[in-house]
């Protein structure tokens, strides 16, 4: 029940779980997790890249969801739809805007393009 729990990084406090459960065990629960994490994006990516595949064999362009009640045409011939489908356009920007702003900001976003934050 305590490795169950362990998986979930607030289930215990730090200091209870290292006088509960040895190091050795620790590391290997640590170890076991992010097998299991690297799979399950694995496993997403491949569902990803099958639905994209799918989508540009039909061509033109589809709706997709950015965040809730914002959509975006992503255009199937396109390199920056497919960036925006796999999460890998304006990464650094996300992570800045995400990092420094906060509810109640103000920010412009000015640019010769499309441009987004999740």
């Amino acid at each position: 029940m305590i490795y169950t729990m362990l998986l979930s990084q607030e289930a215990l406090p730090k200091t209870l779980i290292k006088l509960v459960v040895p190091l050795k065990t620790r590391t290997w629960i640590r170890a076991v997790a992010s097998r299991i994490q690297k799979r399950q994006r694995a496993f997403r990516n491949a569902k990803r890249i099958e639905e994209w595949n799918t989508r540009a064999a039909q061509g033109g362009y589809f709706i997709y969801k950015i965040a809730p009640n914002v959509k975006m045409k992503l255009y199937c011939d396109s390199l920056l739809s497919r960036l925006i489908f796999f999460n890998e356009f304006e990464i650094d920007e996300q992570d800045f805007m995400v990092r420094f702003l906060h509810p109640g900001d103000v920010y412009v976003d000015v640019g010769a393009n499309a441009g987004f934050l999740r």
